[in-house]
C-alpha cells in the first residue's frame, strides 16, 4: 500500500467510463433502429409498388434493410469498433433513404417533411455529440445537393427549400453536442461523487471497524459495548523498533502498510474482526461483535499461524531486501473486552479490558515466530496435532500459558 489515500479520481479513467456507456447506449438504439427497419420497410416497399407507384424508391429502402441486418451480424462479434461503424453506417442508409425519397418525389414540401422529422430521429438515436453525429446527417445532404444540382437539373430556386435539411442538421448538431456535454458533466460528477465516498468509506475502514461504521451509517453513533466471553489477538513486529531510526520515514510507513494490509487479508479470510492498529501493534478479535459461528479460539490460532508465515515468506523475499531481520509475536487472550468511540473531535476507537491486558501481557513473553495463548484458550483446542507443538510456557502473572513455535 504505497499510499493510505486514494488519489483523486483521473479524468482518463471517467472518458473510458463514459465511452463505455455510450457504447451500451448506441448498441441499445443499433438493435431498437434495426428491428424497426425490417418491420417496417418491408410495408413500405409494397406502398411504393401498388399505393404511390415509386418504385424507385426501391434501391433506398434495400440499403436500409442490408445496413440493419450488417449491423445485427455486427452485433453477434461485440467488436466496438465494428459496432460504432456499423451504427453509424445504419443511422446514414435511414438519412440517405430520406434524401432518396427527395428526389422521388421532385423536392417537394411532403419529402422536406419526411426529411426534416428523420433528422430530429437520428439526432435523439445518434447518442453521441457532434462529431459523431456530423457524418451520419452530413454526409447524405451533401450527396443529395451534388445529385441535385450537378446532376439532376435542379434549378437554383428550390435551394431556398433544399438550403432546410442543411440548416435543420447544423442545429441537430448543436443541440446534440450540447446534450452530450450535459450528459458527460453530469456523469462526471456521479462518478466523482461516488468516488469521494469511496475515499470516505477507505479512511473510515481504515480507522474502525466495520460493525462501529455500520452502526454509524445507521444510527447515527456507536455505543460503547461489553463481551465477557470474546477471543483478543494481538500481534507485534518483532525487530522493525531497533532499526526504525535507520529507515527512511516513507520506506518505513510503506513497509507497515504492506505488513498490516496482508494481516487485514488474513483476518477477513478468518472470519475475524479487525480492530485496530497501535504503532506496530495489530489488534484482531474474534466474536466482539459478531456472534461465534465456530471454535474461536483455534481460528484465532490459526489466523496467528499465517501472519507469521507470511512475514517469514516475505522476508525471505526480494522485496525484503537490506530490511531488517523481522518476526511476528502474537498473544492470544480470551475474556471481558470493553471498546467504542472515544468522545473526542476526532472518531478514535479504542479496546481495553482484562483480555485486551492479558493478550498484551503474553504477547511480551512470546519468542519471536511464536504465539503464546492462555491455559483457557488452550483448553479450547481440539485438534491434537496443534497440541503436539504446544509447551507450557510460565510468565509473571503466576498463571499457566503455553507458546506454540511457528
Amino acid at each position: 500500500m504505497d499510499q493510505l489515500l486514494l488519489p483523486d479520481l483521473p479524468k482518463g479513467f471517467i472518458d473510458a467510463a463514459y465511452r463505455k456507456k455510450q457504447q451500451k447506449r448506441r448498441a441499445r438504439y443499433g438493435k431498437i433502429a434495426s428491428y424497426l427497419i425490417l418491420t417496417i420497410v418491408p410495408a413500405l416497399i409494397f406502398q411504393d409498388f401498388y399505393v404511390v407507384k415509386a418504385p424507385q424508391m426501391l434501391p433506398w429502402r434495400l440499403l436500409n434493410i442490408a445496413a440493419a441486418i450488417v449491423y445485427l451480424g455486427l452485433s453477434l462479434f461485440k467488436r466496438e469498433s465494428w459496432l460504432a461503424f456499423g451504427y453509424q453506417f445504419l443511422l446514414m442508409s435511414v438519412m440517405a433513404m430520406m434524401c432518396g425519397l427527395m428526389v422521388a418525389l421532385d423536392y417537394s414540401n411532403l419529402s422536406l417533411i419526411g426529411n426534416v422529422t428523420t433528422i430530429f430521429i437520428v439526432t435523439i438515436m445518434s447518442g453521441g455529440g457532434a462529431a459523431w453525429l456530423a457524418p451520419v446527417l452530413l454526409v447524405p445532404i451533401l450527396g443529395l445537393y451534388t445529385y441535385a444540382f450537378v446532376w439532376g437539373n435542379v434549378p437554383w430556386s428550390k435551394w431556398p427549400l433544399l438550403s432546410n435539411p442543411l440548416i435543420i442538421s447544423i442545429v441537430a448538431l448543436t443541440a446534440a453536442e450540447v446534450q452530450e456535454r450535459l450528459r458527460y458533466r453530469e456523469f462526471s460528477a456521479n462518478m466523482r461523487a461516488l468516488w469521494q465516498k469511496g475515499k470516505s468509506d477507505f479512511l473510515l475502514g481504515s480507522l474502525l471497524p466495520k460493525q462501529v461504521i455500520r452502526e454509524l451509517d445507521d444510527l447515527g453513533e456507536a455505543p460503547p459495548f461489553v463481551v465477557h466471553n470474546a477471543v483478543i489477538l494481538y500481534a507485534t513486529i518483532d525487530g522493525l523498533n531497533i532499526h526504525t531510526l535507520s529507515l527512511p520515514p516513507e520506506r518505513l510507513l510503506n513497509l507497515l502498510g504492506i505488513i498490516f494490509q496482508a494481516f487485514d487479508q488474513i483476518i477477513e479470510q478468518k472470519n475475524l474482526e479487525k480492530l485496530k492498529i497501535a504503532g506496530e501493534g495489530y489488534y484482531a478479535g474474534a466474536g466482539v461483535f459478531m456472534q461465534p459461528h465456530q471454535n474461536l479460539a483455534e481460528v484465532a490460532i490459526s489466523a496467528a499461524r499465517e501472519m507469521i508465515l507470511w512475514l517469514q515468506d516475505y522476508s525471505k523475499s526480494k522485496q525484503s531486501k537490506e530490511l531488517p531481520e523481522m518476526h511476528v509475536k502474537v498473544g492470544i487472550y480470551q475474556g471481558t473486552v470493553i471498546g467504542g468511540l472515544l468522545k473526542t473531535n476526532q472518531l478514535i476507537f479504542d479496546i481495553w479490558g482484562e483480555a485486551v491486558q492479558m493478550a498484551m501481557n503474553l504477547q511480551a513473553y512470546a519468542p519471536p515466530d511464536s504465539i503464546v495463548i492462555s491455559e483457557e484458550v488452550k483448553s479450547q483446542i481440539q485438534d491434537t496435532l496443534i497440541l503436539e507443538k504446544l509447551q507450557q510456557w510460565n510468565t509473571r502473572n503466576n498463571f499457566k500459558s503455553y507458546c506454540l513455535r511457528v
